[in-house]
């Protein structure tokens, strides 16, 4: 249930674009920056809070844009931008090995299944899943938007990136649940709940 909340910010942005993309922005980073504080006071560390600290970029930079010019031609592009936002910023946790899922997924095993060399793989190959699916989006909803096509035809491009990224990481995540089952107790975690 976690990780489906981090995305609330991206529906509160789409559910305000009508009434203004400036109002929208805003309304998405008070919402992220309510999620951000309120994973801190529950004890969650900034590597569970990766995507959140990005997302608080992402629209505190889109809110300052929007605000300065709400007839800026930028507003088409703000959705496969937040998208293509969100693959950098997970590439970036991949490339510095400090994959954005390892740090939620930690907190829901023990220390030393944590510590394990398995269990960061796993998270490298689930946050290479979720890279592909941010990258998805953002290159859909682009062509979505460069060629005109109207916000039904734009919420496709994060409705495939993200859904097929959620898929694959279940069944990724059934797949190293069976691996674990065979493998010794030490060894077994609930890697699982990472798509929960």
């Amino acid at each position: 249930m976690r990780n489906l909340r981090g995305f609330l910010p991206w529906v509160v942005f789409s559910l305000v674009f009508a009434a203004g993309w400036q109002w929208a922005a805003c309304a998405a980073l008070l919402v992220a920056l309510v999620l951000l504080v309120a994973g801190r006071r529950a004890g969650l560390g900034l590597d569970a809070q990766i995507l959140d600290v990005g997302m608080v970029s992402f629209f505190g930079i889109l809110s300052v844009l929007a605000l300065s010019d709400p007839g800026s031609p930028l507003r088409a592009w703000a959705s496969p931008l937040g998208s293509a936002w969100l693959a950098a910023t997970a590439a970036i946790s991949l490339a510095i090995g400090r994959p954005f899922t390892h740090g939620i997924a930690r907190s829901r095993v023990p220390a030393e299944v944590a510590r394990s060399a398995a269990f960061l793989r796993t998270n490298q190959v689930i946050t290479a899943i979720w890279t592909a699916g941010f990258a998805v989006a953002a290159v859909a909803g682009g062509i979505c938007v460069a060629a005109h096509g109207g916000p039904a035809l734009q919420t496709l491009g994060p409705i495939v990136g993200y859904g097929g990224a959620g898929v694959a990481t279940w069944r990724y995540s059934v797949r190293a649940r069976s691996r674990r089952i065979a493998s010794p107790p030490e060894l077994r975690s609930s890697t699982h709940e990472i798509a929960r």
